[in-house]
């Protein structure tokens, strides 16, 4: 199993960086995050827990208040041989 962390959120985490008078780009650099990962996650794309965790902290918030817990089962990436 996988646990899946979607921002429940965007705009609230962007606001919450503003408020502890970040950019995006310095709230990102100021917490080990590259700006491009976290620019994609406020997009839309599911974060690490680890990254979950790195936000959650930077803006001093917990993580279930910024991030929804789902797990989910990982998928068999192995390709199919083709029958005849």
């Amino acid at each position: 199993m996988a646990v899946v962390l979607p921002v429940k959120n965007s705009d609230e985490i962007r606001e919450l960086i503003s408020l502890k008078g970040e950019t995006v780009r310095s709230f990102s650099r100021k917490n080990g995050i590259s700006y491009g990962y976290l620019s994609q996650i406020l997009n839309g794309r599911k974060p690490s827990p680890k990254v979950a965790k790195k936000i959650s902290d930077g803006v001093e918030r917990p993580i279930d208040s910024l991030f929804l817990f789902s797990k989910v089962a990982k998928s068999d990436t192995k390709p199919k041989e083709a029958t005849k």
